[in-house]
């Protein structure tokens, strides 16, 4: 008889929720003092009693989405000839609605 393991116990790695832009994680300083809170739903938060290793809802901390990255942005201009400097995205679409950043995409 043969016993065929896929994906077997992950030990290795941290678990997602230490990156994850849902993820509220408190540890103690004991190994075992660990606590996990999804706050991906709007309507409840969900206790995690175990290290999560794979999960749908996952959003990595460090990437950002356009939306977010258009909101940050500051967009360099040129008036005149000579350049003018920085404005906010904001201000940008005020004075350039047709050149929008996000209605390009």
């Amino acid at each position: 008889m043969v016993i065929k393991v896929r994906n077997g116990t992950k030990k290795s790695q941290d678990s997602l929720c230490k990156s994850c832009m849902w993820g509220l994680v408190a540890e103690g300083q004991s190994s075992n003092e660990l606590v996990q809170i999804c706050q991906k739903s709007l309507n409840n938060n969900i206790f995690m009693a175990f290290p999560v290793y794979e999960c749908t809802g996952y959003f990595r901390t460090a990437q950002v989405d356009l939306k977010n990255m258009e909101k940050i942005a500051w967009i360099l201009t040129i008036k005149g000839g000579r350049p003018v400097g920085f404005i906010t995205p904001d201000r940008f679409k005020e004075e350039n609605p047709k050149d929008s950043p996000s209605e390009r995409w």
